[in-house]
């Protein structure tokens, strides 16, 4: 009979002890004297079976306290256990309630845990994201990719990660959405099948696809800000003049003392001189090309035939072909405005966004109502805001995967 050291932890385990007895170590260690069959081949050899040996794996799951048995009294428990999150029990003695093949102290998701990729300890939860290596470290919402600048063109978008690399999604047939290799760029604007850029660290411009009518090929020099239209591109430099190039039956910017933004769209383009004034160019048979009298602007944005711009007071100002009300600016306080085909968006002071104009087929002013901007933009039917935290939501026409976010 076995000597019951006690009733309640021993009993399973004397069950298993009938001819032998249960002890303690020196560590105070749980262990089982069983009979020494050597008649049956698992014993010591010695021919005694009679003698008793020392057997540590009291519950017979093949696994004693020193192979890392954390409970020697339950057979259910042990390194070879499946473990699920949420009965708080251990069963295969990793530490953790559930299953932690690497390690980490994380649980599998696939047991209902948060670890993401359990055979590797340096992806779980408290990992640091890496940005754009296609790996979920923190197993939050897949990989990082996170963005400094967008702007969409007719049916093609394009934006600058935060590595500096320029991707561009959605119709390419005229290479517009193939950007120049290795060429890091500080910003990034498009026109109807044509983007431009600004190198991050010469500022001169680079353009790619194709302006329909003449040479894409920007001139020399550093700029500050670059606007391309369905035709023309037109660039502030470093001095704070104006340069054009493309189509330029247009016509071209008139003489400024510095201009601070400039905005081309389809057959006209608008810019803001040093003295907050709009002056215009190009095609104004809407009245495009006829800012407010005596109003002052920070930002303009240029359209199909209409135009939209930034008070020096936030409110918005409008003017131009109204056919779908995309002249008719809403009332608030804006940080950003951007003209797309017939329909217009803007960020409020509060981050939230506002569209406004004609939502056709592809509901494109049916905006995000949730989450704050930085930065909106409007293409042909389609248009891409810049959260806060730098991610890019699109929304409206999708036929090219212009919406289609990488």
């Amino acid at each position: 009979m076995c000597r019951l050291v006690s009733l309640v932890v021993f009993l399973w385990a004397c069950d298993h002890c009938e001819k032998g007895e249960v002890a303690e170590d020196e560590n105070g260690d749980k262990y089982c004297y069983v009979p020494d069959d050597d008649s049956a081949g698992g014993g010591t050899g010695d021919g005694d079976d009679t003698s008793t040996v020392k057997d540590d794996d009291l519950d017979d799951d093949g696994y004693s306290k020193a192979d890392g048995d954390c409970d020697d009294s339950d057979p259910d428990i042990g390194p070879d256990q499946p473990d699920f999150v949420g009965d708080s029990i251990d069963q295969n003695c990793d530490g953790i309630d559930g299953q932690d093949r690497d390690k980490d102290g994380f649980a599998s998701a696939g047991g209902g845990g948060d670890d993401c990729d359990d055979d590797d300890a340096a992806i779980n939860p408290d990992a640091k994201e890496v940005e754009w290596d296609g790996i979920d470290q923190d197993c939050v919402d897949g990989d990082l990719h996170p963005f400094v600048d967008v702007d969409a063109g007719f049916a093609f978008t394009c934006a600058i990660a935060s590595t500096g690399a320029t991707l561009c999604w959605g119709d390419g047939s005229a290479l517009q959405t193939t950007p120049p290799a290795k060429v890091v760029l500080d910003s990034v604007t498009t026109g109807a099948i044509h983007a431009c850029g600004i190198e991050a660290t010469s500022m001169s411009a680079v353009c790619w696809g194709d302006n329909g009518l003449k040479d894409i090929v920007p001139p020399k020099g550093s700029f500050t800000l670059v606007s391309a239209g369905a035709t023309q591109t037109c660039g502030i430099e470093d001095s704070g003049d104006l340069t054009c190039w493309g189509d330029d039956s247009a016509g071209e910017p008139p003489p400024a003392a510095g201009w601070l933004d400039v905005a081309v769209g389809d057959t006209h383009g608008c810019g803001v001189t040093s003295t907050n004034d709009v002056e215009c160019w190009g095609t104004n048979e809407d009245g495009e090309g006829h800012p407010p009298s005596g109003a002052k602007f920070d930002r303009v944005s240029a359209g199909l035939f209409y135009t939209c711009g930034i008070k020096t007071d936030g409110t918005l100002a409008c003017w131009g072909k109204n056919n779908y009300n995309q002249a008719t600016a809403p009332a608030g306080t804006y940080i950003d405005v951007s003209c797309g085909e017939y329909h217009a968006c803007g960020v409020m002071a509060d981050g939230s966004l506002e569209c406004w104009g004609n939502g056709g087929d592809y509901h494109v002013t049916e905006h995000p109502t949730s989450g704050t901007y930085t930065k909106v933009v409007s293409g042909g039917s389609h248009s891409c805001a810049l959260t806060t935290d730098q991610k890019i939501v699109c929304w409206g026409d999708d036929a090219e995967g212009q919406t289609q976010v990488p």
